[in-house]
């Protein structure tokens, strides 16, 4: 039965009588997180200045040196998935051009086209010299479409944002761009995303380029995908003038509408904090699910359970001898652990130095599993082989990896409870428990254990390897035949489907 709770009223929610319930935060981006009741000390709702409106217009607070503010959808969106508007820089007129041509841009005499520019010009060379280097409100897009309150950065804001935060590529179904997560004390759960739905976003800011009055300095989402440090990938670059980007404002006002913030108390003395404006419900229900996973049969000697739906699941990882196990990391299509190469000293395992399918050691071009001929040789293949898939050559060819839609079909017909200590092993993961009608005591634990590439796993700002669920499917990208797709689980953001470098070891 599910009990509902009120997002606002009481400063604090009482657990009484909730031990056996489970605790779930749905967001809203349709993901949701899941606490058994037992774990919970106690749930408050508090106000917080790290994230609110001004002028209307949502913000978040990421503990920035500066104190900057940054808007958390472009200029001309409310969707913080989805681009806004493109203006070329200094016009504060929305186009869907790429680039203005000189003869319509505001600030730039066609008649002299030795000397053009009439503002923004620091040598005489470029123009008439006023020694503007910075946009003024009234050639701002964020100033003028927003208010007052809000501006372009600069380019040593976005340099600050780059460098103070942790950013990683989002790659959903439906969800393409560069995180910034802060790492700052008491920040660590505040985050801000830039799409790229494209696979590249440009972005202006207000400030004019150095050595040629006629660029300015825009930044660049992509997705850098380790082949380069993203100061390199995203930091400020020059472009001309006439060039369209998108626009994203900040803003130093402390005239701020609060807005409140979930915190839940866990009784292992962590705490866990989300911005209001992420969840969409916070309710408890009764649990059936059982804390273990249960075996229904064996195939070849390995373990599964019948969940209820159209393939059977191991109750155990490749590479492990029991639920807990987690078991090995394998780059997609190979069916062995990689080894780095001990006379180098670069890494070399899971990078595209190493791996099967490789061509020429680039990340973005492979020999097999290919539709697209700008990455590489096309086969049409689309799913793994039998020869290159983990689970059939490690096991048995009654085995084999799942697809992306069973992935989704298993995510979609179960409830998910996360733990950190499994039966007592002290391995976290996730639980997995059928809600198909007749096989709702029925579960599998996936345990948690990250992902590596070039030998080495990522970590949090404390330098603890993270160990959140990766599992390959053995479907292709097919839009991009480099990547390939994948199933992992988070308590801050629930299931995704993810696209990866094939290079990167996985569990399956």
């Amino acid at each position: 039965m599910k009990k509902e709770i009120l997002l606002c009223g009481a400063l604090m929610l009482s657990l009484a009588g909730q031990a056996e319930s489970i605790l779930r935060v749905e967001f809203t981006d349709g993901t949701f997180t899941d606490y058994r009741g037992d774990k919970i000390e106690n749930v408050t709702f508090e106000e917080t200045s790290k994230c609110g409106l001004i002028q209307g217009k949502r913000f978040v607070d990421l503990g920035l040196p500066s104190g900057l503010k940054w808007a958390t959808c472009d200029v001309g969106s409310d969707d913080e998935n989805t681009n806004g508007s493109k203006f070329a820089w200094a016009l504060t007129t929305p186009t869907t051009a790429d680039q203005v041509p000189w003869s319509d841009y505001k600030y730039f005499d066609t008649e002299n086209n030795d000397a053009p520019m009439t503002k923004y010009c620091e040598n005489e060379r470029f123009g008439k010299v006023d020694s503007l280097n910075v946009l003024e409100p009234s050639d701002d897009a964020a100033s003028v479409h927003w208010g007052g309150e809000w501006r372009m950065p600069t380019k040593e804001e976005v340099e600050e944002l780059v460098r103070e935060c942790n950013i990683s590529a989002v790659r959903e179904a439906n969800r393409l761009g560069n995180l910034f997560t802060s790492d700052k004390n008491g920040y660590e759960y505040v985050s801000l995303f830039f799409p790229y739905p494209s696979h590249l976003s440009n972005y202006w800011t207000s400030s004019l380029y150095e050595t040629s009055s006629v660029m300015a300095y825009y930044y660049q989402m992509e997705d850098f995908f380790g082949i380069y440090t993203p100061s390199v990938s995203i930091g400020p670059k020059g472009a001309g003038r006439g060039h369209t980007c998108y626009v994203r404002a900040v803003s130093t006002s402390n005239n701020i509408e609060k807005d409140p913030m979930v915190v839940i108390h866990l009784k292992n003395g962590s705490v866990e904090e989300y911005l209001s404006a992420q969840v969409k419900d916070l309710f408890f229900y009764d649990s059936e699910a059982s804390s273990t996973s249960q075996e229904s049969g064996s195939l070849d000697g390995y373990g599964y359970v019948d969940l209820g739906l159209s393939v059977l699941w191991a109750t155990h990882n490749v590479g492990a001898s029991s639920p807990a196990g987690r078991g090995g990391l394998y780059a997609w299509g190979e069916t062995a652990e990689e080894v780095g190469d001990t006379s180098v000293l670069y890494p070399t395992a899971y990078s595209a130095l190493q791996y099967k399918y490789s061509l020429d050691d680039k990340i973005d071009s492979v020999s097999k599993y290919c539709v697209v001929d700008t990455f590489g040789v096309v086969d049409n293949l689309v799913r793994l082989e039998a020869s290159d898939d983990a689970a059939s050559v490690n096991w048995s060819s009654k085995w084999r990896m799942p697809t992306v839609e069973e992935l989704n079909e298993l995510m979609e017909n179960c409830s998910v409870l996360f733990t950190d200590d499994y039966e007592g092993t002290g391995v976290s993961g996730i639980l997995l428990t059928s809600k198909v009608p007749g096989y709702t005591d029925r579960s599998i634990f996936l345990p948690g254990n990250g992902y590596i590439q070039y030998e080495q796993k990522p970590t949090d700002a404390e330098g603890k390897e993270l160990d959140d669920p990766y599992y390959w499917s053995s479907s292709l990208c097919e839009a991009r035949c480099w990547l390939a797709w994948q199933m992992t689980f988070s308590l801050n953001r629930g299931w995704e489907e993810i696209t990866f470098p094939r290079t990167i070891g996985a569990s399956i």
